[in-house]
Parts: structure tokens; sequence; C-alpha cells
């Protein structure tokens, strides 16, 4: 069982009570996933090599916004998030990819010049938006994007 810690603090600036919920992440280790008392999503970004870095980010946004807020290495995003260029082509684990919603076509046609191997997975972060329903999904970098 998660042990969830909570911490009720009062806002002297805009005088109203705020609940910050304390995570586990990995053992003793406690990430605070609040802004302004509302719950944040973690995104979890695996590099090629291995490595895997946490994010915790806003709902409402791309999962490409978050990457490049966050410099994840890899997303390119030239175009910004138009759906036009394929440098923001991730692939979404396995177990988490119904919690993303089926790519529309225009998507598919972008995912179809990728440069990197295309699999199950492989989506736009660009039209993938955050939702707390993302929490903890894990995001795997391609090796390249040209």
């Amino acid at each position: 069982m998660l042990a969830i810690k909570e911490k009720w603090t009062q806002d002297r600036f805009e005088n109203r009570t705020i609940l910050t919920v304390f995570l586990p992440l990995r053992s003793s280790c406690f990430l605070s996933n609040t802004l302004k008392g509302r719950f944040m999503p973690e995104l979890i970004f695996r590099q090629p090599d291995g490595t895997s870095r946490p994010v915790t980010t806003e709902t409402g946004g791309s999962v490409m916004q978050a990457a490049i807020r966050s410099n994840i290495r890899g997303i390119e995003a030239e175009c910004g998030g138009a759906c036009a260029c394929a440098t923001c082509h991730i692939y979404i684990a396995p177990e988490y990819l119904d919690c993303v919603p089926a790519p529309r076509q225009d998507e598919e046609e972008m995912l179809d010049g990728v440069c990197a191997e295309r699999k199950e997975g492989s989506r736009l972060s660009c039209q993938i938006t955050v939702t707390d329903a993302l929490d903890g999904i894990i995001i795997d970098v391609p090796d390249r994007q040209y």
C-alpha cells in the first residue's frame, strides 16, 4: 500500500486553503505534485540510453510542451506543435496506450514519415493533451528525429 502524505496550508496572498499531496516515487523519496492545490500529473521520459527523467506538469497542455519546458533531449518540435514536422515523435509504452486517444488522420500521415522506426506506440507528442489519466505514463524518446 502506498503511503500518501497530505499537508494543509493557508495561502497568505489569496487567503485560501491549499491541500498539497505528497505521492511516493521510489522508496522514501516524496515529490509534491501540486500547483495552487491542484494535482499535477508526472510524465516519465525515458531516453534511448535507458535513463529516465520524471516531469511534473499542468494538465491541458501537450506532452510536447511539457518536454520542451523541461529540456527533454530528443524532442525537437520544430513546428511548435502544428503537427507539421514529426520532430516530436515519441513512443508510448504499450501498457499506457489506452490512456491516450487514437491518433487523427493528419497525425497518422505525419507518422508515416518519421525518421526513427515507427512502432505500435508511435505518436506525435504535440497531439497528446496532458490529463490526470497520464500520471505515471512512460514515454520513450526515439534515438533520432532527423
